[in-house]
């Protein structure tokens, strides 16, 4: 009978150990909009735009008790194309968003092969293994998106429009 009890007394405390040692992490979701752009014309293949990205997660986050993030993970990338000069969207082939820092390596972190449209709207597939948390701790990253034109085209330039969700782990 004893034994019994002491068993489940032991087992008890076990599974509250598991239970709370681990900690609890916290986690929430961001959404940071951008407009990367290039300069014309554009030839047939990938071309590059871009823009410079200052993301300080202490503003961006306003969750109480945030001090710092154990994680950050690209959960969503959403590209518009709502420029004047684009009347075919087809002419894009595919998608690859990269971000690059002064002492990160470019890394890719989202792409979409073949690129495809709802309205004027692609969604990339996020990269799982992506480490993009160094980037934060820059002070400024660029991010890079190379878009693979079907044929050239004479633009004096391109802006689109990217909406990325994180997904912030505290």
């Amino acid at each position: 009978m004893k034994f019994t009890t002491i068993y489940k007394a032991g087992l008890a405390v076990c599974v509250a150990l598991v239970l709370f040692s681990c900690g609890s992490k916290n986690a929430t979701t961001i959404t940071v909009p951008a407009t990367l752009s290039a300069e014309g014309p554009f030839f047939e293949g990938a071309n590059s735009l871009m823009a410079p990205l200052s993301l300080d997660l202490s503003e961006l986050v306003k969750e109480e008790g945030f001090e710092s993030a154990a994680a950050v993970q690209l959960i969503d990338v959403k590209l518009t194309i709502d420029d004047e000069n684009v009347t075919d969207l087809g002419l894009f082939k595919n998608a690859t968003l990269q971000f690059v820092g002064k002492t990160n390596p470019m890394t890719t972190v989202a792409i979409l092969n073949p690129l495809t449209f709802t309205e004027n709207t692609a969604t990339l597939v996020t990269s799982q293994e992506a480490d993009i948390k160094p980037f934060f701790e820059e002070d400024e990253f660029t991010a890079l998106l190379d878009l693979d034109f079907s044929n050239d085209e004479y633009w004096d330039g391109l802006a689109v429009k990217v909406n990325m969700s994180f997904n912030v782990e505290y």
